[in-house]
């Protein structure tokens, strides 16, 4: 349901099924990446705490996006 598209070591895609599902969160990303895909699913009423992300230093050399298909 899942799948990664790789070039010389190189994460270029991940592919997600609409057939997945999963409670929770779910990261599909390595932590060290600048952006990250991830994907949540609760039942009604779930209260998602407040968190902060801590500050990173990071050189972008290319325009990042994403693309839902």
């Amino acid at each position: 349901m899942i799948e990664q598209i790789t070039y010389k070591a190189q994460l270029l895609a991940i592919i997600v099924s609409h057939k997945f599902k999963q409670e929770g969160i779910h990261f599909f990303t390595p932590d060290e990446l600048s952006q990250q895909l991830a994907y949540m699913h609760y039942q009604p009423g779930k209260i998602i705490p407040a968190h902060v992300h801590n500050p990173v230093n990071r050189e972008v050399y290319f325009t990042q996006e994403v693309l839902l298909i």
